[in-house]
C-alpha cells in the first residue's frame, strides 16, 4: 500500500487546493429586491416597505397614503391601498368583516359591511395587496374607511422583480374595474412570486 499509486481524483484535489480561487465581482442588490429578500426569509423588512416601490402606480389611481386618513374628515371619500395585515369577523359583528391595511407610511382601518362582502368577497377574503374606496368615518382621533369597492392589486407585488426592482409605469388600461390582467411578461421572475406573508385571519 506504501507504493500504491495516488488515485486521479485525490491528485486533481490536491491540485486544486495549491490554486487560488477566482475571485467574482458578483452585482449588488437593489433596494426592492433586498426587501423582498427579506420578506421571503424574515416575513419583514427594516430597509423599506414594499408598497412604497408601488407608490407611484398607487398614486395614479387616487390612494391616498394611510398617514393622511389621519387628517381626513367624517364622510369624505377616500381610496387607500395596502397590504392587508389583519382580518377580523366577530361573532358579535354580524358579518362584518374588519381589515387592516398597511402601507410604507403606516395603518388604516376599514370596515366592510356584508353586502360589500358579497360583492366582493375574493377581493376581501384573498387580497394580498388591496385598493379600497369607500367613505371615511371618523369619530375623533378613531378614523375607518368604510368599504364600497375592494380591488385585488396582490398581481403588482409580482412587478417587484430582482432585474433593479423597477416597477413600470400604470399604464391608462390599468384603471380599476377595466379588467385587464398584466402579461405574464410583466409579472418577473417565479422565484419573487409571493414573498409577502398572508394575513391573520379569522377562521
Amino acid at each position: 500500500l506504501a507504493n500504491a499509486t495516488p488515485a486521479p481524483l485525490l491528485e486533481e484535489a490536491e491540485s486544486r487546493r495549491d490554486k487560488k480561487e477566482s475571485k467574482f465581482a458578483l452585482p449588488e442588490m437593489m433596494l426592492g429586491e433586498e426587501v423582498i429578500e427579506d420578506y421571503r426569509t424574515l416575513r419583514l423588512s427594516l430597509k423599506a416597505h414594499p408598497v412604497s416601490f408601488l407608490r407611484d402606480r398607487i398614486a395614479a389611481h387616487g390612494a391616498l397614503p394611510a398617514a393622511m386618513t389621519m387628517q381626513a374628515v367624517d364622510g369624505q371619500q377616500a381610496a387607500i391601498a395596502g397590504l392587508v395585515l389583519l382580518r377580523q369577523r366577530p361573532g358579535t359583528a354580524k358579518g362584518v368583516v374588519f381589515m387592516t391595511l398597511e402601507d410604507e407610511t403606516g395603518t388604516a382601518n376599514i370596515v366592510v359591511w356584508p353586502k360589500t362582502l358579497e360583492k366582493f368577497r375574493p377581493e376581501v377574503l384573498c387580497g394580498r395587496l388591496v385598493l379600497v374606496r369607500g367613505i371615511i368615518q371618523r369619530a375623533g382621533q378613531i378614523v375607518h374607511l368604510i368599504a364600497g369597492s375592494v380591488e385585488d392589486l396582490t398581481g403588482w407585488l409580482d412587478l417587484l422583480t430582482p432585474d433593479r426592482g423597477a416597477v413600470p409605469p400604470a399604464s391608462d388600461d390599468e384603471s380599476p374595474g377595466s379588467g385587464r390582467r398584466l402579461a405574464v411578461s410583466q409579472l418577473g421572475h417565479p422565484r419573487t412570486r409571493q414573498p409577502i406573508p398572508q394575513a391573520r385571519d379569522f377562521r
